[in-house]
């Protein structure tokens, strides 16, 4: 992701058609597959294979946001510490991305508003809503397949 945002070779020899960056998320979900397929196989029980998906990304996922919210947030923020812990933008990132796979709040008050992506602190949290999908789906399908 680095070496994507300051040399992106694969979007000048495409043509600007596809960026490292672009390239490097579809393998990431690609092998992401192959894993989440492995754990499926392995746990033909609903409640675990929920329960071992849940402990794989939830911890991290909250750990992250909390990180983001509490440390690097007040460090980075144009406001003072007390306009930025009374900031709804802060209440919606830190909480409502704890809970809420599918209504993803990007931003926090007054960070990072000077760089190129100002709209965006952790602009990876996307995808845990396509992990969530993905793994509902792939359950899904597997029922869908016992009862025919």
């Amino acid at each position: 992701v680095l070496f994507n945002k300051k040399y992106d070779i694969n979007f000048i020899l495409s043509k600007q058609q596809s960026t490292t960056g672009g390239l490097a998320v579809h393998f990431f979900f690609i092998i992401s597959g192959f894993f989440i397929t492995k754990s499926f196989i392995n746990s033909k029980d609903n409640s675990k294979y929920i329960q071992s998906r849940f402990l794989r990304i939830y911890p991290g996922l909250v750990f992250c946001i909390w990180v983001c919210g509490l440390i690097i947030g007040p460090l980075a923020t144009k406001f003072s510490i007390k306009e930025y812990f009374s900031n709804q933008e802060f209440i919606n990132f830190v909480f409502n991305n704890s809970y809420n796979f599918f209504n993803i709040n990007y931003k926090l008050p007054g960070v990072f508003v000077e760089n190129k992506f100002t709209d965006s602190v952790d602009g990876s949290l996307y995808t845990i809503t396509y992990e969530t999908v993905s793994y509902t789906h792939l359950r899904a399908h597997e029922t869908v397949l016992d009862l025919v």
